[in-house]
Parts: C-alpha cells; sequence; structure tokens
C-alpha cells in the first residue's frame, strides 16, 4: 500500500510540473514579437524575423487579441517590404 501511495504522489507532482510549463499562448506570442530583429540586415536575420513575426500574429488572433496582432502584421507588412523593396 504505501508503494502505491508513493506512486500518486509520483504521479501528482509530475502533472503539476507539467501544467506549470504550459505558457500562456499571448506569452509566447509577446516573447516571440520581443525577440524578432525587425532591423536585421541580411536575408536569413530577415526571414527569421518574418517567421517569428507571423507566427505571433496567429497566436495573438487565436488567443483573441486583435490589437496586439494588428501591431504585429503591421511590423510584418514593413518587414515584407524590406524584403522585396530593390
Amino acid at each position: 500500500m504505501p508503494r502505491r501511495q508513493f506512486s500518486l504522489v509520483v504521479v501528482l507532482c509530475l502533472a503539476f510540473a507539467a501544467q506549470a510549463q504550459t505558457t500562456n499562448p499571448v506569452d509566447t506570442a509577446r516573447q516571440l514579437a520581443a525577440t524578432a530583429n525587425d532591423n536585421a540586415t541580411t536575408l536569413s536575420e530577415r526571414n527569421e524575423a518574418l517567421q517569428k513575426l507571423q507566427e505571433a500574429a496567429q497566436l495573438f488572433m487565436g488567443a483573441g487579441e486583435k490589437v496586439e496582432a494588428a501591431r504585429v502584421l503591421n511590423r510584418v507588412g514593413r518587414l515584407q517590404l524590406t524584403l522585396t523593396s530593390p
């Protein structure tokens, strides 16, 4: 019987740890948007920033944060203009 109780305690601790590690999509989107480099100079850096911003916009839209999504999408647009201008 004590072995079962120990197993139950271990399982509960793991469940709480897993729940604590799951993050809020809005927080994840804010982190992505913050790490995107709008002033990148190389093509690969700009593409990386564009991917981060697009993913952040999707997360904001999924969470219903339309204003923050619009801000990020404006940044996406400016970055795309930079990528396509000669």
